[in-house]
């Protein structure tokens, strides 16, 4: 399950249409908390696309038991 949330100047709020995550992030007053609980592949999917993720780290992230680490990307 998905549930994405914005908060601005003007308060918190729910966002209904995931697919505006990468609109809200070109807001420099807006940060956007995406909560997944058992993602779907769909779920993944969109994520990666919206909040512009490497592959890689989507791949981790789809895997449950990895140790965090920390990885630099080029974007």
């Amino acid at each position: 399950m998905l549930s994405v949330y914005a908060f601005d100047v003007a308060g918190p709020r729910v966002v209904h249409d995931p697919n505006e995550i990468s609109e809200l992030l070109q807001r420099p007053e807006t940060v956007v908390w995406a909560d997944l609980l058992h993602p779907t592949p769909d779920d993944l999917a969109l994520i990666e696309v919206e909040f512009a993720l490497h592959p890689l780290a989507m791949e981790d992230a789809s895997k449950h038991g990895q140790r965090p680490k920390l990885e630099i990307y080029p974007t």
